[in-house]
């Protein structure tokens, strides 16, 4: 499977290294701009390439507010779970009961999920994801009584399986592949929600939209909203520009796996928000280490020796960190013992 994964990005890189090089080649055109233009000249996207843009762009805003918010929320001596706690009070706008059903279901799906990734006998993502597909979610309890109280243990839980998510992605080995002089130093030094930051996000997006409408990503489901392609595009980006800080100092260990913690759970409430049907997150804890591992890869592949010997010098540090929160997180019991298997699942599929 890991050769079938190598394969599958091998034909996704020349597209991403093509993007990137517009993206710094674009001199004064802002982002959004360049975006349409870059979704307009592929006959995949062009049909809806103004709208596409729109979604990307907004979604990659809300991603940077959300982000804002968590570590405001944080440096205040609260918890991730405390700011989804309150971010689906505000932003699920569903009536108390209809809110609690929903919630249920995202759990049940992101347990289905994770299940189905820590099932060794079943190695080849595409076929994981195919069989969640035709996998249908329980039935929720028909006398459970839902209100802002009864909700909790369902958004921890939920908060739970997005931060296993984000440690198994800081865990995960990246391959030792070509150098190539592309990606610019400052955009991994840049601030969230700056315009090199906001570009890196749309270049990743744009890229693996391409290739997921062109049907070169073939473990994604064809169903699939750009909105999660999006969110994991961003996930990805944040890990790698994390595991990046790190190895320069700009970031602890503990800081980068926590920041990516953030990310996933960031990720999950806006889908969360969006009204994404709680069916089409089964796949995410299966699809969303491999596509943060191809952000990874194709930023790699376009990244001076430099760069490259950074990355790796982060990752060794910053791997035994997020095996141990990935341990913890799984003795919470917010997390089905099913999944404790997850971490060793998804290094095995993607470590080329």
């Amino acid at each position: 499977m890991a050769a079938d994964f190598e394969k599958i990005f091998s034909t996704v890189a020349p597209i991403a290294k093509d993007i990137l090089i517009s993206y710094f080649a674009k001199g004064k055109i802002d982002n959004a701009t360049w975006l349409t233009k870059i979704l307009s000249s592929n006959k995949s996207t062009a049909a809806d390439a103004v709208a596409l843009a729109e979604e990307i762009s907004s979604t990659i805003g809300r991603f940077s507010q959300n982000m804002r918010d968590v570590e405001k929320k944080c440096a205040a001596g609260k918890t991730k779970e405390q700011w989804l706690r309150s971010f689906i009070e505000k932003n699920v706008n569903l009536p108390p009961q209809e809110k609690g059903e929903y919630l249920a279901q995202v759990n049940a799906a992101l347990n289905l999920g994770s299940q189905t990734l820590a099932d060794k006998n079943q190695t080849d993502l595409t076929q994981k994801v195919n069989q969640l597909e035709k996998q249908e979610l329980p039935p929720t309890d028909p006398k459970a009584q839902w209100n802002k109280y009864t909700m909790t243990s369902n958004i921890n839980k939920i908060s739970k399986q997005a931060e296993l998510m984000g440690a198994n992605i800081s865990s995960a080995d990246t391959p030792k592949i070509p150098s190539e002089d592309i990606l610019k130093k400052d955009a991994l030094e840049s601030e969230r929600g700056s315009v090199l930051d906001e570009g890196l996000k749309m270049v990743a997006t744009a890229a693996l939209k391409i290739a997921h409408d062109a049907g070169k990503l073939p473990f994604l489901p064809k169903a699939l909203p750009v909105g999660v392609i999006t969110n994991v595009a961003c996930v990805g980006v944040e890990a790698f520009k994390s595991i990046y800080q790190v190895s320069t100092g700009k970031m602890t260990r503990l800081q980068a796996a926590e920041n990516v913690g953030r990310a996933a759970v960031v990720a999950i409430a806006d889908l969360c928000a969006s009204g994404l049907p709680a069916k089409l997150l089964m796949p995410i804890p299966v699809v969303g280490p491999a596509l943060s591992f191809g952000v990874s890869t194709l930023l790699m592949a376009s990244s001076s020796e430099t760069i490259q010997q950074t990355i790796y010098a982060g990752i060794e540090a910053l791997t035994p960190v997020a095996k141990q929160i990935a341990a913890n997180i799984l003795k919470s019991n917010e997390v089905t013992a099913t999944t404790n298997t997850v971490s060793n699942t998804v290094r095995a599929g993607v470590n080329f």
